[in-house]
């Protein structure tokens, strides 16, 4: 994010404060989605004594906010925090615009169970949840509280480069075998049958409307991408053929029945975090795979152990899901540069 300023590549920023409210910055070049960044979390304004003064600051990101009390400069403050539990925070009287902050008080419960989060929705518990089990989503849809707020993002199943899945094959083997699992699933189904709440199919990873920079749009309808994304539903017996053309180009061989010959079996491992909402999306995966007589085993891990599995190439196909944090398609694409954090997939690794 700090690559658009001149001098990041020398750890060097060009900044200076004009004033006692203003910083200047020096950048690079043009950059369209500017007052974006300005705007993310990366760059909001700390107080540096009260950063420098937490034990090992330099090692430990976010060492000096993490418990209540952190000096902040939005419009509420955090009075409580009891870790894994609540946070609570109420309203800053030192922030700029508090005259028009009504609401004295948030409190928040930090619940990773869906069932028990739209519980307590339910019970009139609490006020807002902003995830549900996604097997009450006709009973949301009836909901006059429920809402959706279209996001540029996007939901992505990531193959492993490094998966013994793809072992002996060569790289335009490996290309065919992934385009004929994509191509499989069946998108408008899920959209449609599991998600329920608005979402589109996807045939490219940078999603519908972000901005191309240039005042337009990077991808204005679903026709921009790599393949008809409803053909999967609508043409089943066409995308099969294509599939199985696919895969024998890979090498792979099939029966009489049109499935994978047991000479060359085809089985992987899919990666997803315990969510009802994601492991029907799987199940939903699974069963379009099998049309060709591929195996797929679903391993659903806690929260943690699945990012941490994932992060480290621990698998051989993995969920994803990416929320661009910026309007750019570079947003979404700087996810798969090698040296990337989010490089998932070990390219180049």
């Amino acid at each position: 994010m700090f690559s658009v300023f001149e001098g990041y590549s020398e750890g060097n920023i060009a900044v200076s404060a004009k004033d006692d409210l203003t910083l200047e910055f020096t950048l690079t070049a043009p950059c369209a989605y500017m007052e974006d960044l300005m705007a993310f979390p990366t760059f909001y304004p700390v107080k540096r004594s009260s950063v420098e003064s937490a034990p090992n600051y330099e090692y430990v990101p976010g060492a000096w906010c993490a418990d209540a009390g952190f000096v902040s400069n939005g419009a509420y403050v955090c009075t409580g925090w009891d870790h894994d539990s609540s946070m609570t925070f109420e309203k800053n009287p030192y922030w700029y615009d508090a005259a028009n902050v009504t609401v004295e008080k948030l409190e928040f419960l930090l619940i990773w169970d869906e069932d028990l989060a739209y519980e307590k929705y339910t019970d009139g518990d609490i006020d807002f949840a902003d995830f549900f089990p996604i097997e009450d989503i006709t009973d949301v849809l009836g909901n006059p509280e429920f809402h959706t707020v279209d996001e540029l993002g996007t939901y992505y199943a990531a193959f492993n480069s490094k998966s013994s899945v793809f072992d002996g094959k060569t790289p335009e083997e490996a290309a065919c075998m992934r385009r004929a699992v994509s191509i499989l699933i069946d998108r408008e189904y899920i959209c449609e049958n599991i998600c329920g709440n608005g979402q589109v199919p996807a045939n490219s990873f940078v999603p519908l409307g972000m901005s191309d920079g240039n005042g337009g749009t990077f991808k204005a309808d679903e026709n921009d991408g790599y393949f008809d994304v409803h053909a999967a539903s609508r043409d089943r017996a066409k995308v099969i053929e294509e599939a199985t053309v696919l895969l024998k180009a890979a090498g792979f061989k099939f029966g009489e029945d049109g499935k994978l010959s047991p000479e060359t079996p085809l089985s992987f491992r899919y990666l997803t975090n315990e969510s009802s909402g994601h492991i029907a999306i799987a199940e939903c995966i699974k069963s379009d795979l099998a049309d060709l007589g591929i195996e797929m085993t679903i391993c659903a891990e806690s929260w943690m152990d699945f990012l941490e599995d994932r992060n480290a190439g621990d698998f051989d196909i993995a969920r994803g899901g990416w929320i661009a944090d910026f309007n750019d398609p570079i947003g979404m694409l700087e996810m798969f540069v090698t040296d990337s954090s989010n490089n998932d997939c070990q390219f180049g690794n």
